[in-house]
């Protein structure tokens, strides 16, 4: 039995120094121009600094058309802006939206490395983007996964500002927050060294995250807009349980749902046509 703990043990290591050496799931920005070399348009860059001293960082296109409505992506964890990349160079997005992609606090280049586990304090750093860029359409949010926890928090509190939500595999029942061996294996001492610090913030933000949905419960029925929840039957990470408990908690919410039978955790970047529709208006 010893030996096969230890076996495990050393899988474990192997597989940590791994992805430790190859992956913090950020670009930097200079890489990211470099995505749109055969582009009419080119990404802008920005961060600014929070009351409470905290770094944002954030990158969009047409961020100086404010007559445009404001589409605004929220990423999961682990992540980063990068994520919606596949959306920043979609010309007809780009057409018809102002797109603005943010990096969470403790991922990219907000502040990289210290986790903030607290969705209120998430949102609350997010929101100061609605100041700096005024919209005369308004914001349309994209969260994915634990992304759409903050953008909960953004639609209930920002009512006029927000027009509409898109939640694509939503992290949001606090009864169905999966946590996996890995998360209590990788808080030991012996293992910190070896685990990327993008995964020490995601498994902060993982323990933490059931307790940190009880304190919305107050938050879902003041959410008023349009909101859609794109789900994957298959999803092992995010249980198809969270669409359910978005059609029984989101009461004043004009709700749309739709499952996907086939398809699984990662619908914003292997059918991210399903969002676009929504997003142009074509999603029946």
């Amino acid at each position: 039995m010893l030996k096969y703990w230890w076996l495990i043990g050393g899988s474990i290591v192997v597989v940590l120094t791994f992805v430790a050496a190859s992956m913090d799931f950020r670009h930097t920005d200079n890489y990211i121009k470099r995505q749109f070399r055969n582009k009419a348009y080119m990404p802008t860059f920005a961060n600014f600094q929070t009351p409470n001293g905290k770094t944002i960082h954030y990158w969009g296109i047409n961020l100086e058309q404010s007559d445009k409505p404001t589409l605004l992506f929220i990423h999961g964890a682990p992540g980063s802006s990068y994520d919606f990349i596949n959306y920043m160079l979609n010309d007809t997005l780009v057409a018809n939206f102002r797109l603005i992609t943010v990096d969470r606090l403790g991922y990219g280049y907000s502040d990289f490395g210290q986790a903030c586990a607290s969705i209120e304090q998430q949102a609350q750093a997010i929101s100061l983007i609605f100041e700096r860029h005024p919209s005369d359409k308004g914001f349309y949010i994209v969260g994915h996964s634990y992304g759409c926890a903050v953008a909960c928090y953004l639609l209930a509190n920002y009512p006029t500002l927000i027009r509409q939500g898109i939640l694509v595999a939503p992290v949001i029942d606090p009864e169905h927050e999966k946590i996996f061996a890995i998360s209590h294996w990788v808080k030991h001492k012996w293992l910190q060294p070896l685990v990327p610090q993008v995964w020490k913030v995601a498994n902060v933000e993982k323990l933490e995250h059931a307790n940190e949905l009880q304190k919305m419960s107050n938050i879902w029925g003041q959410i008023k807009q349009p909101v859609f929840v794109l789900h994957g039957e298959k999803d092992w990470i995010a249980p198809i349980d969270n669409a359910t408990f978005a059609e029984r908690y989101f009461t004043a919410a004009n709700l749309r749902v739709f499952r996907y039978a086939k398809l699984d955790h990662f619908i914003p970047f292997t059918k991210p046509h399903l969002i676009t529709q929504i997003l142009l208006n074509k999603q029946d």
